[in-house]
């Protein structure tokens, strides 16, 4: 497992049973502290951040259950809630806010209704807002449009995607031998509030034959986020 050394790292599709084998496998990888912390909703496929306590101290953690009566997930929490994290970062003393997502596959209206609970919340805050995550909202590079998801997240400018300079395929869905859903991105980084002020870069990270996927791969690429606050 060969990673980037990263401030923090947001996961998917985590099942709770390997959520400390991941973080040890950042620890190994860097070896400097870091902890971590799990989504509650999810069932078999929650979410994972985990962040590097040399630089960051957790303030406080959450799931978003719903903003302003907008829900973000759904009837008996079949989905994921986007989990946040309220980081200070020890060099600066910045405060910040980090939301990791799963939306909704299956269920466009779900996904329609997390987009614009998290567009209403990352409106009302008051820190920089990052969110990162599988947003599944089927972004054609040619037609450069997503779903109705990714038009609802985007009304107002109250997000603002860090689009990689380069924009490659970020996940395999394999039905008959080939992408189903080839030049497309579901994975992103956003910033939202103080964070746009930022300078942020992303890229997608391709390594050879990533894709198609296996048993022992991932169907998606990693999306990296540098932002220098």
């Amino acid at each position: 497992m060969q990673l980037g050394q990263y401030d923090v790292y947001g996961l998917s599709e985590v099942a709770p049973v390997n959520t400390r084998r991941y973080l040890l496998a950042v620890r190994d990888a860097h070896g400097i502290p870091y902890d971590s912390f799990v989504s509650v909703t999810g069932g078999s496929d929650r979410l994972l951040m985990i962040y590097s306590k040399q630089r960051l101290e957790l303030l406080d953690s959450q799931e978003l259950e719903a903003h302003n009566g907008v829900r973000m997930n759904s009837a008996g929490f079949r989905h994921r809630s986007p989990l946040v994290g309220h980081f200070r970062d020890m060099h600066s003393g910045a405060e910040f806010l980090v939301v990791l997502v799963h939306l909704a596959r299956g269920n466009a209206d779900v996904r329609i209704e997390q987009a614009k609970g998290l567009r209403l919340w990352a409106a009302d805050q008051d820190l920089p807002v990052v969110g990162i995550g599988d947003f599944n909202f089927d972004y054609d590079f040619a037609t450069g449009q997503g779903n109705a998801a990714f038009d609802e997240f985007l009304v107002g400018d109250v997000w603002e995607w860090v689009q990689p300079e380069e924009l490659i395929d970020t996940q395999w869905s394999d039905r008959d031998g080939a992408d189903a859903y080839p030049d497309g991105c579901l994975d992103f980084a956003f910033v939202a509030g103080a964070a746009k002020a930022w300078q942020c870069n992303s890229r997608v990270t391709v390594r050879d034959g990533d894709f198609p996927d296996d048993e022992t791969t991932s169907d998606h690429r990693p999306v990296e986020l540098t932002v220098v606050p």
